[in-house]
């Protein structure tokens, strides 16, 4: 395995090569930590997937009010096509994208849009039911606008519900009654890559993302615990 780190993509966001030594399929991994997450957070687990034989393009973006679906899914999607182009020449039929927390969020908005396979870890997918489970924790929400502040301070603080809360109203404008149509989950349709998303680590397996990425796995969206 080598790593080739802080490769420039677009926009003067960069991403991390991991290369095996025999590819087999090929992934965009994307950070979690909300509003200062960065791609050496997911160090470890690119390089469990490049050991695995996935080459692994581990990418930063920008994420700003705009949320999962504004800047954050722009810059993924630039990385998505600079590794189409790249020198690396992954089987463009072999690629997926894999996001953890945030980057799970974004992951399943380039699934959406590009109809590439998405792996997502802990991601925010169903907007309405979390607003529904969560609202007896919310009661604040209009109180603190939480943009800028650190993560982990917010989970310090424990805070990282209200903060969710209010980057999903954010999204809707306040306009509960977006909910259900601007959730990703309630989103995908035929054109989506294929789907499958879990709130723990030890529900996948490199060798089910490899799958994954070589398509010969999930062929529907699918749900773990």
């Amino acid at each position: 395995m080598r790593v080739l780190r802080d490769l420039e993509y677009s926009n003067s966001q960069t991403l991390d090569v991991y290369v095996p030594d025999v590819p087999r399929g090929a992934v965009l991994l994307l950070h979690g930590g909300w509003p200062d997450g960065d791609k050496s957070d997911e160090a470890l687990l690119a390089e469990r997937l490049c050991r695995s034989g996935i080459l692994v393009f581990s990418a930063n973006f920008g994420l700003d009010r705009s949320g999962p679906s504004g800047r954050a899914l722009s810059d993924a999607i630039a990385a998505l096509g600079w590794i189409r182009t790249s020198e690396f020449d992954p089987d463009p039929d072999s690629i997926a994208v894999m996001g953890v927390g945030t980057g799970g969020t974004v992951a399943i908005e380039v699934g959406l849009k590009e109809g590439v396979p998405v792996v997502g870890w802990s991601a925010l997918i169903d907007f309405k039911s979390f607003m529904d489970s969560s609202a007896t924790l919310g009661d604040s929400d209009h109180l603190r606008d939480y943009y800028g502040v650190n993560w982990e301070t917010i989970k310090e603080a424990g805070e990282q519900i209200p903060f969710l809360r209010g980057v999903i109203l954010a999204l809707v404008a306040n306009n509960l009654s977006l909910l259900e149509a601007t959730s990703p989950l309630c989103r995908v349709g035929p054109s989506a890559g294929r789907c499958y998303f879990s709130t723990r680590r030890t529900s996948w397996s490199p060798q089910q993302v490899r799958a994954c990425c070589c398509g010969r796995w999930l062929r529907r969206t699918c749900l773990a615990p």
